[in-house]
């Protein structure tokens, strides 16, 4: 009996472990803070800049903000999610090997207590389709919907009864991804799995962080 007992004892610390990573799918972790990082160029920059004397810096700061606002308007041409927003965690137990998964230009990286994870934010234009879409027409020459109460102001030659994937608006800003379709979601098409929701610094304010985490994870999944 003693000897079962000790061997239960010393297989603990293996089970804590398995817990560690267990802890994190069910959702018991304590959100941080989010942060949008920069590329490494612009950051490269900065550092450089700093790392120099007063008199030196003064002199190339007019050139380091026009580096800077080139390497950005580069990267907005590049790609539409140049900018990244890193979500970080705090684990109620230490992992016991970091884990690091990059599907697509997704990155979530386990160490220690902490777990991040970095998604990119979509720069440009998406749409926002009306479920109620027969309650809708369509203005071709606006490449938007307007509700039939509103949808006599127009010319019958210029609308037409909007579809499923024509019953949209569109808006213009910064999106973040998100991995379950909600109410108030925009895609780039009908069709598109996707979905997008505004981005803003106090979003997670109004979205639970934990959840963000555990939709991405059933995502993986």
């Amino acid at each position: 009996m003693l000897l079962h007992n000790r061997e239960d004892i010393q297989n603990l610390p293996a089970l804590f472990s398995c817990l560690a990573y267990e802890n994190i799918f069910l959702g018991n972790v304590h959100f941080q803070r989010a942060e949008i990082l920069e590329s490494e160029e612009i950051k490269n920059i900065k550092y450089h800049h700093q790392t120099k004397n007063p008199l030196e810096t003064a002199h190339l700061e007019l050139e380091s903000s026009l580096q800077i606002k080139k390497l950005e308007l580069e990267e907005a041409e590049k790609s539409r999610t140049a900018k990244k927003l890193c979500l970080q965690y705090y684990l109620p137990s230490p992992v016991p090997v970091p884990l690091t998964l990059a599907p697509k230009n997704y990155l979530l990286e386990i160490k220690d207590k902490f777990l991040f994870l970095t998604v990119p934010l979509y720069q440009g234009e998406l749409c926002y389709f009306f479920k109620n879409y027969k309650d809708y027409e369509f203005i071709p020459s606006e490449d938007r919907a307007v509700h039939k109460s509103l949808a006599n102001m127009y010319p019958k030659e210029m609308r037409e009864k909007a579809k499923a994937s024509t019953a949209y608006q569109k808006m213009k800003t910064s999106f973040l991804p998100v991995f379950q379709e909600g109410e108030k979601v925009f895609k780039k098409t009908y069709q598109d799995k996707q979905c997008f929701i505004p981005f803003k610094e106090n979003t997670f304010e109004s979205i639970n962080p934990v959840e963000y985490l555990l939709n991405f994870l059933s995502v993986l999944t």
